[in-house]
């Protein structure tokens, strides 16, 4: 999904604290790839940033940013031979 100037983005609808802003800011040109998530009202993606999968974000990035989600290292073990 790419947020292009003046572009409406949708969100369902909760109850929140009256006058709190609830939603991130998402600039204009900002790449979102699937599975990510963006949360808080005073989190900002600055203008022209990509957010790749499954990335979990609860801060603000610059413009120009790209935000990328880093593998944790999983283990698999048999279990017969622990």
């Amino acid at each position: 999904w790419t947020r292009q100037p003046n572009s409406a983005t949708a969100a369902r609808a909760m109850p929140g604290p009256k006058g709190q802003k609830r939603h991130p800011t998402v600039e204009d040109h900002v790449t979102i790839y699937a599975g990510a998530t963006i949360v808080g009202g005073e989190t900002v993606i600055g203008a022209h940033s990509t957010v790749g999968a499954n990335v979990f974000l609860m801060h603000s990035v610059p413009p120009h940013s790209l935000v990328l989600y880093e593998e944790v290292n999983v283990k698999v073990l048999d279990k017969q031979q622990r």
